[in-house]
Order: C-alpha cells, then sequence, then structure tokens
C-alpha cells in the first residue's frame, strides 16, 4: 500500500493507481479509503464504465443509496440511451423509498427504450411496495401469456396468486415458467404453491428438484 501512495504522489493523473488503491481497500471493505479512490480514478477517467461501476458498487457495499443515486445521474447523462444504467437507477430509488421517483424514472425509461417485461417487472415491485397488487398482476399477466423467458414474471405472478387464494392458478403459472424459463429456482416457489394448494406429496417432489439441482444455489 505504501508503494501504491508513492505512486499516487508521483502520477496523481493516473487513474488506474487510484483504481487500484480503491480496488485493495475495497476488498478489505475499508470504504472511508476505497472510495474516494475509485471517486478520483472516475474523476480522472469519467468515460471509464469499469472505475465508475466499481464506484457504484462501493457506494452500494457501504449502503451510501445517496451517493450511488448521484453516480447514476451523473451516467444517465453520459449515456442517456444506455438501459443498464436506466434500470439500475430505478432500483436504487425503490430501495432507497423513493417509489414515486422510481416510478417516472421507469416511464422515461420505456418512452427511451419501449416496453419490456424486464422493466415491468421491475414496475411490478414498485407497485406491490405501494400495495397496488391489482395492478402489478395486470402488468404481468401479458408477459406470461406471451411466453416470456424472465423467471421473475412467473414467481411474482404466483406469489400474487397466492395473496389472492388462488393457489391453483399459482401452481399453473409456475408450471409454465419453469418450461419456458428452464430456471430451477422456481420449483422453490412451486412447493409452496402446492403446499397452499394442501398437495404436500407434490411440494416435496419440487423441494427435492430444487435441492437436487445444479442450478440452484443455497
Amino acid at each position: 500500500l505504501g508503494i501504491l501512495d508513492q505512486l499516487i504522489a508521483q502520477y496523481p493523473d493516473a487513474g488506474e493507481v487510484h483504481y487500484a488503491k480503491a480496488l485493495l481497500y475495497g476488498q478489505a471493505r475499508n470504504f472511508p479509503v476505497a472510495i474516494p479512490a475509485a471517486a478520483e480514478a472516475y474523476k480522472l477517467e469519467p468515460k471509464n464504465l469499469v472505475y465508475a461501476n466499481y464506484l457504484l458498487e462501493l457506494y452500494k457495499g457501504s449502503n451510501d443509496l445517496a451517493g450511488a443515486l448521484r453516480l447514476l445521474d451523473d451516467l444517465v447523462a453520459s449515456y442517456p440511451a444506455n438501459p443498464q444504467i436506466v434500470r439500475e437507477k430505478i432500483f436504487l430509488l425503490q430501495a432507497s423509498k423513493q417509489s414515486d421517483l422510481a416510478l417516472a424514472t421507469y416511464e422515461e425509461a420505456v418512452k427511451l427504450f419501449g416496453k419490456s417485461d424486464t422493466l415491468d417487472v421491475m414496475k411490478s415491485e414498485i407497485l406491490l411496495d405501494q400495495h397496488k397488487e391489482d395492478e402489478a398482476l395486470q402488468l404481468l399477466k401479458p408477459w406470461e401469456e406471451k411466453n416470456t423467458g424472465i423467471r421473475q414474471v412467473y414467481s411474482l405472478l404466483a406469489f400474487l396468486n397466492l395473496q389472492n387464494k388462488n393457489s391453483k392458478e399459482a401452481v399453473r403459472v409456475l408450471e409454465k415458467g419453469i418450461v419456458n424459463t428452464k430456471d430451477d429456482i422456481l420449483y422453490l416457489d412451486l412447493a409452496d404453491a402446492y403446499a397452499a394448494n394442501k398437495k404436500d406429496k407434490q411440494a416435496f417432489e419440487s423441494l427435492k428438484t430444487a435441492f437436487n439441482s445444479s442450478k440452484v444455489e443455497f
């Protein structure tokens, strides 16, 4: 670390040196040192998305959502056509309990990129935070009908149906989702749906399938 500080003193405008310092301190979760170092690297090379992404991860790791959102605002201004940056902004606005701003950003994203299953999953999660379950259900239903390959569509629809005491529909949606997504994580949701439907044997078999799958991490 002493060598890095010497290099920074010798080459203060070398972004890669500040980034190296940020990496070392970030791995040790020393955020008070890592964040300023990463911020300096990004300041020196604002077009370097590797530096920007690491700074964002440090902000999130330290639970500094305000700092993360300031960085994302800067990135959105520089890369307005980058959907990943806009989606990250929606996610962090929701995480910071700014649902109205998250929805406004969603609407901007739809204007820029068009409607998508990924964006509508994000909106549905915001609607759930606002206790607007029926709106969330209606938003996601068309994507299930279009056989989307996004797992969260089926998982959220099943959850909403279980909330409505419609366990049979939850089972149907999840069985369809498993076929369309090939994602074994849905077997965990399916086990809950079968249990709610008082089908303990099927619930056990679904759990067994999930635990035996190499695609499901516990």
